[in-house]
């Protein structure tokens, strides 16, 4: 199993960090920890987010594949399409690793043999998104018709951590929702603001993830969290608000300065 990151330059932000450094920290400490465990580490881009880690952060395999994303002017808004759309790209088993995700220990072993997996589950809000793209002219496919204002699913899956060893069931999901997202009629429709939301994204990543799993392939998806929200390895996540904690970034530098040799910090 591999180990998978990527970026894509064009959504604002810094994945959530106050800086574009802040943003290189927390990506090289998670990429070191990936290299402990994983035999291959590769990461997806495109041309702009390449040359942001190039001579910085070592991978295995570096990839332009997201370049196609601003060629086909996909809404920079929605920022986990380009997670999908890498989905996609997948031939082998693999571990997709978001840039706020510290792994310091081997996952458990049934992960390692499992279908799919995640990092955990959350409850499910998504429903009035839904609804709300369906009924502005949002075109699905017969999954998504079926579900839509289905209620029955209440939990939907964090994907900070995501992958599996039927690499060809998740892209094919994947593939889904390409072919959703960039059908004429949608493009029309995501190009109206008011839908471009972190709602929208997890509609598309999190909760198509159930229908196309679970309901249709009869995968389950196992997590690395039990019921109980505890983790059975060293795991950190750092969420939301926690990237533009000053303490917590200084304690990410300081963890860069002592375990990566050669990384360029800027104080």
């Amino acid at each position: 199993m591999i180990a998978v990151f990527s970026n894509w330059s064009a959504p604002l932000g810094n994945s959530g960090f106050l800086s574009r450094n802040d943003y290189i920290l927390s990506l090289a400490l998670s990429v070191k920890c990936a290299r402990d465990i994983f035999p291959e580490v590769h990461f997806y881009g495109d041309k702009k987010s390449i040359d942001l880690i190039e001579g910085k952060i070592p991978f295995d395999k570096v990839f332009d594949s997201l370049e196609i994303l601003n060629e086909k002017k996909i809404p920079p808004e929605l920022s986990s399409y380009s997670r999908i759309f890498v989905y996609s790209l997948m031939d082998q088993p693999f571990a997709y690793i978001n840039s706020d995700v510290y792994i310091r220990e081997p996952l458990p072993q049934h992960i390692l043999d499992s279908n799919i997996f995640c990092q955990g589950w959350e409850h499910n809000t998504m429903s009035k998104g839904i609804i709300s793209l369906k009924n502005n002219g949002f075109y699905g496919n017969e999954y998504w018709e079926r579900f839509y204002n289905d209620k029955s699913i209440t939990s939907i899956p964090n994907m900070q951590i995501f992958g599996g060893n039927q690499f060809e069931c998740i892209r094919q999901y994947a593939s889904d929702i390409i072919s959703m997202v960039e059908h004429p009629f949608n493009m029309e429709v995501l190009m109206h603001k008011r839908f471009l939301t972190e709602e929208i994204n997890k509609v598309l990543e999190q909760w198509y993830a159930v229908v196309r799993f679970i309901y249709f392939e009869g995968v389950e998806m196992d997590s690395l969290f039990n019921e109980n929200g505890i983790c059975p390895i060293k795991y950190t996540h750092i969420i939301d608000d926690a990237k533009k904690n000053r303490s917590i970034m200084e304690k990410v530098k300081n963890k860069c300065k002592k375990e990566i040799k050669n990384l360029i910090i800027i104080d």
